[in-house]
């Protein structure tokens, strides 16, 4: 048993290793900045456009934003735009230079540290995001109870993800990322079943410039159980995509009908 769990964290600690090894060779291609993030086009701009309609529901300004996993800076520096005290964090310090390049005059600081130790006292945030960021990240429960520490009582968490794919997406959406995940469903190795337990599934994909990496994918009642335990009261959930917000955020049928992502706004 020692063994096997030995085995687990080691590939871990790898998994997390290899996350950074591909942001930090990103960071410098001359490339689309939210290339750097590893997002693609269409996705980045979907996902921005939403996170800000519910961002602005809050109806608040002036609010102390911690943006996890900043990237080179896109969220922070509309943040800071819309009147708000903004910190950007990220593991990889080439695209933190990215960041404070970007910045352009703006009063927006940025750390290089890991979402494990955030270096931050407890509840100082109004609003924490973390965008595009679990699929990256090894210890999911490590770090949503790291998110949780930082964001103040009657604060509000956003977390975007990636969604594993379920028997409603087949007839509907034949993606890459849709038919990788599934093989990986049914083919995975036991060791990565032991490994990323709590609904998770494991994916290899490959970057931009081709640089292959895993990503994790998750179902929503698996991240919001691992919210409730880390104090959020409220967490609700938003699925992208046309199909997803049409079955899902409107008619309210509960059904992640052809979602690719999701969103949980947290709040405490």
């Amino acid at each position: 048993m020692r063994q096997i769990n030995k085995s687990v964290e080691d590939f871990k600690e790898l998994f997390d290793k290899e996350q950074r090894k591909c942001f930090e060779k990103l960071a410098f291609l001359d490339i689309p900045d939210y290339r750097k993030s590893d997002w693609s086009e269409n996705i980045f701009f979907g996902t921005r456009n939403f996170f800000f309609k519910l961002f602005k529901e809050l109806k608040k300004k002036n609010l102390k934003i911690l943006d996890v996993g900043c990237g080179p800076g896109h969220y922070c520096n509309s943040l800071y735009d819309l009147g708000n005290r903004v910190i950007g964090i990220d593991y990889s310090k080439n695209i933190i230079m990215v960041a404070k390049k970007n910045r352009k005059g703006r009063n927006i600081k940025y750390k290089v540290c890991s979402i494990y130790s955030l270096p931050f006292q407890n509840e100082v945030f109004d609003v924490v995001l973390c965008i595009g960021v679990l699929q990256s990240v090894a210890h999911t429960k490590k770090a949503v109870k790291e998110l949780s520490r930082v964001t103040k009582k009657k604060g509000v968490l956003f977390i975007s993800t990636l969604k594993k794919p379920s028997i409603f997406d087949l007839p509907l959406v034949f993606s890459w990322h849709v038919i990788i995940s599934l093989m990986n469903k049914w083919f995975s190795l036991k060791k990565l079943m032991i490994i990323f337990k709590d609904n998770i599934t494991l994916a290899t994909t490959k970057s931009y410039f081709g640089y292959a990496r895993k990503v994790k994918y998750y179902r929503a009642f698996g991240i919001k159980r691992l919210l409730k335990k880390a104090g959020f009261k409220k967490n609700t959930v938003y699925y992208s995509g046309l199909l997803g917000r049409f079955f899902y955020n409107k008619l309210f049928l509960k059904i992640p009908l052809g979602a690719r992502h999701f969103f949980i706004k947290a709040e405490k």
